[in-house]
């Protein structure tokens, strides 16, 4: 069992590269990964420490509740695990889906439930974006459109992983 630890701690000790070691890859990990400037762009990896460098590069700043840094070192983790296990991305990702809720439940719980005392994750993230995140304020996630244009990433139904947990600021 690996120890998730406390928040503000982005040591990395919880990544152990000892999982990794034994793994060996005959080519880079390839992956997409939106990067400032270039929301098509291609990662590629061609170490374990590369790996976990990059997902450590993930980290949540400090300030961030604990039980949201517990989870988003849970999607960490999975994304670390990835590197034996590729189908683990999706995994992760889901994870940080949860973290990013919780933490704007958190935030905005109390604003968005309706009498019923439900919330929906839309109003949720519509709620980051009164309070200013907006599509400039996450280069990396903006998909150019002709006529200087871009996709509106933080619409509801296409906001995903880590990607957009860390792009939220949290």
């Amino acid at each position: 069992m690996v120890d998730i630890p406390a928040a503000g701690k982005n040591d990395g000790a919880f990544l152990d590269i000892a999982l990794l070691q034994g793994a060996r890859r005959d080519s880079p990990m390839v992956l997409p990964w939106p990067m400032a400037g270039n929301p098509g762009a291609i990662l590629s990896v061609s170490s374990a420490w590369e790996w976990q460098a990059f997902i450590l590069s993930l980290s949540l700043r400090p300030g961030v509740p604990e039980i949201v840094v517990a989870k988003f070192h849970r999607a960490q983790m999975l994304y670390f695990l990835a590197w034996l296990y590729f189908d683990l991305i999706k995994a992760g990702e889901l994870v940080a889906l949860t973290a990013l809720e919780l933490s704007l439940t958190d935030r905005y719980g109390q604003k968005v439930k309706n009498r019923k005392g439900e919330m929906r994750f839309a109003d949720l993230l519509k709620c980051m974006l009164k309070d200013g995140l907006t599509d400039e304020k996450i280069p990396m996630v903006r998909w150019p459109l002709p006529g200087g244009k871009s996709y509106p990433v933080m619409n509801p139904a296409v906001v995903g992983g880590p990607r957009s947990f860390r792009a939220s600021g949290l």
